[in-house]
């Protein structure tokens, strides 16, 4: 492999292993402490190495970064405010999706895993109402 060639596969390699920059600059060493006394609660499948890793970010950047290290079965979210930002995002989604089902000539249906689920959807957006079928088996 010729020199220039070998210098170019190096220098990419370097760039991929490199780790991303940081959004936000590292928080004071209280808030870090704050950080994983606030993680320390939950049930965490790496043994909490993602949170003890991003701990010197804010908040809402360390639960981004770590949030598929949650053990996601013995956790429940509760939506106090029922205003789930999930929700609010699919109802666009849906609608959309309605739209081209019926111009298309199809019957319009939804899938979901959980009856609060269902219930959600339904309560943001009362047209749905009907269209939306729990299926515990997925």
């Amino acid at each position: 492999m010729p020199c220039r060639s070998l210098s170019a596969l190096l220098f990419l390699l370097a760039a991929c292993a490199t780790t991303e920059p940081r959004t936000q600059g590292p928080v004071s060493s209280s808030q870090r402490v704050a950080n994983l006394q606030r993680a320390a609660v939950l049930p965490w499948r790496d043994e909490g190495q993602c949170v003890v890793h991003e701990a010197g970010q804010p908040w809402p950047v360390v639960v981004e970064r770590c949030f598929h290290a949650l053990d996601s079965k013995r956790i429940r979210f509760r939506d106090t405010e029922r205003r789930c930002p999930v929700i609010r995002s699919q109802v666009p989604e849906l609608r959309r999706e309605r739209g081209l089902a019926g111009a298309c000539g199809f019957d319009f249906r939804v899938g979901v895993r959980r009856a609060a689920h269902k219930a959600a959807l339904e309560r943001a957006e009362p047209e749905f109402e009907g269209l939306i079928v729990v299926m515990g088996w997925c």
